[in-house]
C-alpha cells in the first residue's frame, strides 16, 4: 500500500518556532507547542498577537536588560563612566605614591 504525500497546504507554520507543521496534529514536533500554548489544531491563522514578529526597532540588548537584568551586560554609559572613575582612581593613587617617595 502506497503512502499518501502531504500537498503544500497541509502545514501550517507553528508561531512558536515557525517549523512545518501537518494540519491535525495535537503538536509541533521541532518545539512541542499544542493547542494550549497558542494554536489551534486547525491551523494557524496567521496572525501572531504581540511579539517582535515585526519590529524592526528591536533592540536585544534592551530586551535583555529589561528580562533579564542580572545578566545584562554594563550599558556603554556605565562602562564609560567606570573606567573614567578607574583611570582618575589610578591617578590619583600615582599621584598619592609619587609624593611619597620623592619628597
Amino acid at each position: 500500500m502506497a503512502k499518501k504525500r502531504r500537498a503544500d497546504d497541509d502545514f501550517f507554520l507553528c508561531p512558536c518556532c515557525g517549523a512545518r507543521v501537518a494540519v491535525g496534529a495535537k503538536f509541533c514536533r521541532q518545539c512541542g507547542a499544542d493547542a494550549e500554548v497558542g494554536w489551534d489544531p486547525e491551523g494557524f491563522n496567521g496572525d501572531l498577537d504581540g511579539g517582535y514578529q515585526d519590529d524592526e526597532d528591536f533592540d536585544y540588548d534592551e530586551f535583555i536588560a529589561r528580562e533579564f537584568p542580572q545578566q545584562a551586560e554594563p550599558h556603554a554609559g556605565r562602562l564609560l563612566r567606570r573606567t573614567v572613575w578607574a583611570l582618575l582612581v589610578l591617578i590619583v593613587c600615582s599621584a598619592l605614591i609619587f609624593l611619597l617617595f620623592f619628597r
